[in-house]
């Protein structure tokens, strides 16, 4: 039995190649849309006359190269150059032919498998294992290049000097009070025992006198009471010898204390590291 559709014939209910102008089988008001059949194993989905999907064996190719939920949330091959994915029809990352992957951020949900890096270089002088880098500079004071947090709160970082810190903290004296910078105060847990280093600078608002510090201590806590051990300061260097710094424990907290000069507006910062033992 021999019937024709589209100029086609279709024998004992096969249908003939047809081709993504004409496809062979289509539909009465749209007759350049519908399937048609590439080469062997291999089936065409055209629209408006154009191959928009590619079926093979091992693979399906779509030649628009946007595919998603609706038109606001997809993905897009643009110009064979990148994979971009949209939600709610804003681009939130993409994928780069030249290696790169751009998003905002990157995480993990599963709690028990956290998301973790490998990168692996060339073992010579100038071999780089893993590389963070920013596109513009970064002039803010107190940007990081890097952090770590445990939940909202900020636990260490990599500032965008290269200095790895977890704790930091700035103050401004104008007097000869000693006064604590609390931002870069430590909480040690407890029945514990925490070594620390603090580096502490102190500039003068006319940057005619500066100078810098280095505490380290030793504090213990047993149950809720903490004791600072002990602890030393070395001076790097001062224009003034008046100026001090000390450790202290207040409360449950280890902070520096700085001590400026009267009537002389002095800018404070500390940058702490600290290990703990049990």
């Amino acid at each position: 039995m021999v019937e024709y559709i589209n100029g086609y014939k279709i024998i004992d209910g096969y249908f003939e190649n047809g081709s993504a102008t004409l496809p062979s089988l289509s539909f009465i008001n749209d007759l350049d849309s519908g399937f048609y059949r590439i080469g062997a194993n291999n089936i065409g989905l055209a629209l408006n006359g154009s191959k928009v999907i590619d079926y093979q064996t091992t693979a399906t190719y779509f030649s628009h190269g946007k595919i998603g939920l609706d038109s606001t949330d997809y993905m897009l091959f643009t110009d064979n150059t990148q994979l971009v994915f949209y939600i709610n029809g804003t681009a939130q990352g993409a994928i780069k032919t030249n290696q790169t992957i751009e998003f905002d951020r990157i995480w993990s949900r599963n709690v028990s498998s956290p998301m973790y890096f490998k990168s692996w270089e060339n073992d010579d002088a100038s071999a780089v294992a893993f590389e963070f880098d920013t596109n513009n500079s970064l002039t803010n004071s107190s940007a990081i290049l890097m952090g770590w947090k445990n939940a909202t709160s900020l636990k260490a970082a990599i500032s965008k000097e290269g200095t790895y810190y977890q704790t930091v903290g700035t103050t401004q004296t104008t007097d000869a009070t000693a006064t604590a910078i609390t931002a870069a105060k430590v909480t040690p847990s407890t029945n514990s025992v925490y070594g620390f280093e603090y580096e502490i600078m102190g500039l003068k608002s006319d940057y005619s006198e500066a100078a810098a510090y280095r505490v380290m201590g030793l504090a213990r806590k047993d149950g809720s009471t903490l004791t600072l051990v002990s602890y030393s300061v070395q001076i790097i260097g001062e224009d003034d010898a008046t100026w001090d710094v000390i450790l202290e424990a207040s409360d449950n907290d280890i902070q520096p204390k700085v001590t400026g000069k009267a009537a002389t507006t002095i800018n404070w910062t500390a940058i702490g590291k600290y290990w703990k033992g049990r």
